[in-house]
């Protein structure tokens, strides 16, 4: 069962009833949450428990649900998204980032793009190398808890995972501006430490043996082009601005910004102004990770 938030009281009401309407034609156990305070309720007990086999509650007293994910739906951001980040601290000693999921617009797969929050990586060189290093080794866990399933159509068997990063210009543009000379520096060391990590700890090679961090300077589009997993931008700024021009511009279908922490949590947040396809994708999306 999955949870999804809704606020009756919101314009956005009948885009969250249409999306539920949606998935239980399609026999997907939906449960719609309209207080804040049971929402975070539930969450709390969800990761409190085992994230792999979901939280168990009584329904009724009659039979036993199991809640295999959440997602915002148009609940208000500030009074869940802050009791959330300090649930997820408190439980596992972690942050969290957010991860926008969007439809890949050369081909029927998704894509994951980050960071989407413009404070989320830090802006000073080396803890900014850090944050990027810990968002692959999470973002990574979450992927391989189970069998990888990107397609919107469940066709793709590939379980090998493309991480492309993004730099302030091409490869060639070294040299140019000291900004830039130092946004190509930092991928490159990041795909170093990466493969160094891979290759030498023992207790990482066998997560990381089908995963590709790979740089090619500021060429978004040829990692569209290519079909890869992951795209991570120089910094909130620049990724913010990137998902806002894919998704509020163009109108890039996407499923919202799953949450990615220390250990996997099936949790989507979505915008209260999203129509009915953003909050009936996020639902199928963590469906699909099943």
């Amino acid at each position: 069962m999955y949870i999804l938030g809704y606020d009756k009281d919101i314009e956005s009401s009948s885009q969250v009833l249409e999306a539920y309407n949606r998935l239980i034609s399609e026999d997907i156990n939906v449960k719609l949450v309209e207080s804040p305070q049971e929402f975070l309720k539930l969450f709390k007990k969800y990761i409190s428990n085992d994230l792999d086999s979901g939280l168990k509650i009584d329904e009724n007293n009659e039979e036993i649900e199991v809640i295999s994910g959440f997602v915002r739906g148009n609940l208000s951001s500030s009074k869940i998204m802050p009791e959330v980040k300090n649930l997820i601290k408190k439980t596992f000693d972690a942050k969290f980032y957010r991860a926008s999921i969007l439809k890949n617009p050369f081909m029927d797969k998704y894509f994951i793009l980050a960071p989407v929050g413009i404070d989320e990586f830090s802006f000073e060189y080396k803890k900014r190398i850090d944050d990027k290093i810990e968002f692959i080794d999470y973002l990574v866990n979450y992927l391989k808890k189970d069998t990888l399933k990107y397609s919107s159509n469940n066709n793709n068997e590939d379980s090998k995972i493309t991480i492309g990063l993004l730099s302030g210009g091409r490869l060639s543009d070294l040299g140019r501006d000291p900004h830039i000379d130092n946004t190509i520096c930092e991928c490159k060391e990041i795909v170093n430490l990466f493969n160094e990590r891979k290759n030498l700890e023992k207790e990482l090679k066998k997560n990381l043996e089908n995963v590709d961090v790979i740089h090619d300077g500021i060429l978004i589009e040829e990692y569209l082009k290519k079909g890869f997993d992951v795209i991570i931008a120089p910094d909130g700024i620049s990724g913010n601005l990137i998902f806002r021009s894919l998704a509020l511009v163009c109108g890039l279908e996407g499923c919202g910004a799953l949450l990615v922490s220390k250990k996997p949590i099936n949790f989507i947040d979505t915008s209260r102004s999203g129509n009915y396809l953003r909050y009936y994708n996020a639902v199928k999306y963590l469906n699909n990770q099943k």
